[in-house]
């Protein structure tokens, strides 16, 4: 909505087909390339750049005079480092790309702090005292409200840290390199491997342990990098703080206004198709309405 202003509707599942095989196919090479022959992904393709036309035919015929600018806005109006407007492949890609982004990165993610919250023993009474408390006395949930939950935030940053969406980056290298003893001639693909020290006891004591304190210790080593969910350098995502920003709120208003437990099986296994989620098995529990909104 940020993006486009308009929901995907009935084009859910073009944009998971479109997504997952291109992720599958282009990035992590696991499967042959005459998938996106075949007439599924055909479909789907046409589908949701036909959707991307709309979306920006719209924004150009109602420009931003009577109502809040959106990205798309922003993209129809920009221009490339050489001066040029950006070419209509690229702000379609752009409006398909936020859709991309909210359905299989960010919904995992969520998944998994959803998860984490009900499961790690004291967590969930200590999200909807801090929830409740912060929502009551700023009058809603406002930027200034998120700011003030530093329990919610820490648990952002755990589920980031255990669960990461990335938990490596794909590159091909410009040219030849040494490593650890090892040559990478020009144009190898690698594998940088960002995820690895989210578990190693000499940057996060106890690892393995989901403990939302840790950042508030002053003997939790701070090691620059260590932490890098959203990949680092130059290709770091550009919605890192988006994504924290939408996982926060949603998990608050979530925990805020429902009464929520685990469902059966209540262990999270983890699936990587193609990036880390707990597979369409996985359930949450509805017992009922806690407060209104």
């Amino acid at each position: 909505m940020l993006t486009g202003g308009r929901v995907c509707g009935d084009l859910f599942d073009d944009l998971w087909a479109l997504l997952n095989t291109n992720m599958n196919v282009q990035v992590l090479k696991t499967h042959p390339k005459f998938f996106l022959k075949l007439p599924k992904y055909v479909r789907s393709k046409q589908r949701v750049f036909a959707f991307a036309r709309e979306v920006l035919e719209w924004h150009r015929a109602n420009p931003p005079v009577d109502r809040e600018p959106r990205l798309i806005d922003d993209l129809v109006a920009g221009v490339d480092e050489n001066g040029r407007p950006y070419s209509d492949a690229m702000i379609m890609s752009g409006i398909a790309g936020a859709y991309f982004a909210g359905m299989d990165t960010v919904a995992s993610t969520l998944s998994f702090m959803l998860y984490s919250a009900l499961k790690v023993p004291g967590l969930l009474e200590r999200l909807h005292a801090e929830i409740d408390g912060v929502w009551e006395s700023e009058g809603g949930l406002t930027p200034a409200a998120l700011r003030k939950m530093d329990v919610l935030h820490a648990t952002a940053l755990e589920t980031l840290r255990l669960y990461p969406i990335a938990p490596f980056t794909p590159r091909t290298s410009t040219k030849a390199f040494e490593f650890e003893g090892y040559t990478v001639p020009a144009g190898s693909e690698v594998y940088v491997a960002n995820g690895i020290p989210h578990l190693l006891p000499e940057f996060f004591p106890d690892p393995e342990v989901f403990d939302v304190d840790r950042y508030s210790r002053p003997d939790q080593p701070k090691t620059p990098h260590a932490f890098a969910p959203f990949s680092l350098g130059a290709h770091t995502c550009l919605g890192a703080g988006a994504a924290e920003v939408q996982m926060m709120t949603l998990i608050a208003t979530l925990l805020r206004t429902a009464q929520l437990g685990l469902g059966q099986p209540n262990e999270v296994t983890i699936f990587a198709n193609p990036l880390p989620n707990p597979g369409r098995e996985f359930a949450f529990r509805f017992d009922g309405m806690r407060k209104p909104l």
